[in-house]
């Protein structure tokens, strides 16, 4: 049994030296029988391990902070015996490194911009560079007003208290786009018919980058297309929703920068049938033998036809009444018909059960 722990001696970086960037760390470590392995320790954490000798190992010291740190180098042998070495005390003291927190959209169709920015190192003062007019003292946040159409570019260094530059500057490219898109409606045609779902379509180009088409019926927005076929946009549409007569039908180009582009207006006339909604009545299992209706159609002067138990369609007023029903179920439907002759051909239908 092997009870004799090993030796070992970090043999560099040389005591008090002040250390930056890449950091080759050497320790030497013996054993009377055979070693395993020698961690190296920034601290209390390892910050590499290796099997065999020489015994050295590359460390970045950017990755802790500037100041005092004591480094130590632990040999384990083929037994498990351990010895940790002196401390060796050093300086770290690295260039900061600058960070942009927030920055303008791009492209935008602002000409102001706002940037903030941050190093890793507390104390740290900032000089900030705009399209190469050369670095000036600034602070977080740096705003800028009056900016040309155009690319732009934004440059942020840090240095900190011992006077270390951050020698790769924190940047940002972005575009000033300010030139609106164009937009024509193509189909459906001004003053045309329209029933059920059809497709609205539009050809929409920007000088820079389209974002999207929007459709618009009444001013108000129903859909968008942001997948363009050859400068061609389209959105099909369920126009049963609205009522029968004019709309007015748009779209609405919306460029990458945010710039808006409506298109001339074209009237389209909706005929479609109405749509029939029973809001009272019996459910599920009950004990009345009577049972009443109400029920309503999505367009002002329909009429109504009503159906019990698979019986013919008659005519009817919301609410209808039926009495001396027999146990058992039952089945009422309603449909509507609208002014101009469009029936619904989906009726509403309510179900239920009299014991």
């Amino acid at each position: 049994m092997d009870a004799v722990a090993p030796a070992a001696s970090l043999t560099a970086p040389a005591a008090n030296a002040v250390l930056t960037g890449l950091v080759n760390l050497t320790a030497t470590a013996t054993d009377n029988y055979r070693m395993s392995k020698v961690d190296f320790f920034v601290g209390t954490a390892v910050v590499g391990s290796v099997t065999a000798s020489p015994y050295a190992k590359s460390w970045n010291s950017a990755l802790v902070a500037d100041g005092a740190h004591v480094l130590k180098a632990r040999a384990t042998d083929a037994a498990g015996n351990q010895t940790l070495s002196a401390g060796v005390s050093v300086t770290v003291d690295n260039a900061p490194n600058t960070t942009i927190l927030s920055k303008p959209a791009n492209p935008t169709n602002l000409t102001s911009a706002s940037f903030t920015f941050n190093s890793n190192q507390t104390g740290s003062t900032f000089e900030c560079n705009l399209d190469g007019a050369g670095y000036a003292a600034c602070t977080s946040p740096r705003v800028f007003t009056g900016l040309a159409s155009g690319a732009h570019t934004f440059l942020v260094k840090a240095t900190d208290t011992t006077a270390h530059t951050d020698a790769t500057p924190a940047s940002l490219t972005w575009t000033i786009e300010q030139t609106a898109p164009t937009v024509s409606l193509t189909a459906p045609a001004d003053n045309a018919a329209v029933t059920g779902s059809f497709t609205l379509s539009a050809t929409a180009a920007d000088s820079f980058k389209m974002g999207r088409v929007e459709v618009l019926i009444n001013g108000s927005v129903v859909g968008s297309d942001s997948t363009a076929t050859a400068g061609s946009y389209s959105y099909l549409w369920n126009s049963t929703s609205r009522g029968d007569g004019p709309v007015t039908l748009q779209a609405r180009a919306v460029d990458a920068a945010g710039n808006k582009t409506t298109s001339a207006s074209r009237t389209l006339n909706m005929d479609n049938a109405p749509n029939t909604t029973i809001t009272s009545g019996p459910t599920g299992t009950v004990t009345a033998t009577s049972a009443t209706f109400s029920f309503t159609a999505t367009q002002a002067g329909s009429t109504f036809e009503c159906s019990l138990d698979a019986g013919a369609y008659a005519a009817c007023i919301s609410p209808v009444s039926y009495t001396g029903l027999a146990v058992g179920a039952h089945t009422f439907k309603v449909r509507a018909t609208d002014a101009t002759g469009h029936v619904d051909s989906t009726p509403a239908l309510r179900t239920w059960k009299i014991q």
